[in-house]
């Protein structure tokens, strides 16, 4: 699992390895992550999802994003995340999440 600690960090991955991100987000406030950069020939989204840290009972509340991976070819990508609201678009972007990729083969 990677967290924000690991943001602009480097992953050493094996291929048909899965892996996720999980990241603060609050979309009660209309911003949400999106993702922004993603190699589909080595690395494929299998999840995401959000996890509301309440028990559904209070609006506004913060959560956190989940985004999982897995890892289909060998080389080198980039997962990057960005924090906009939709209706801004990512010219707004309020932070950036970035995980570079290290795959090799699986054994």
């Amino acid at each position: 699992m990677y967290r924000d600690p690991q943001n602009n960090s480097v992953a050493y991955l094996k291929v048909g390895q899965n892996f996720c991100i999980e990241i603060e987000s609050n979309p009660s406030t209309g911003f949400s992550w999106h993702l922004s950069e993603l190699d589909k020939s080595i690395v494929s989204l299998i999840k995401q999802d959000f996890k509301s840290k309440n028990d559904g009972m209070m609006v506004g509340v913060p959560g956190l994003d989940l985004w999982c991976f897995q890892a289909l070819a060998p080389g080198q990508a980039r997962v990057e995340l960005a924090y906009y609201q939709s209706w801004v678009g990512p010219a707004k972007t309020a932070k950036t999440y970035t995980l570079d990729l290290r795959v090799v083969p699986g054994q």
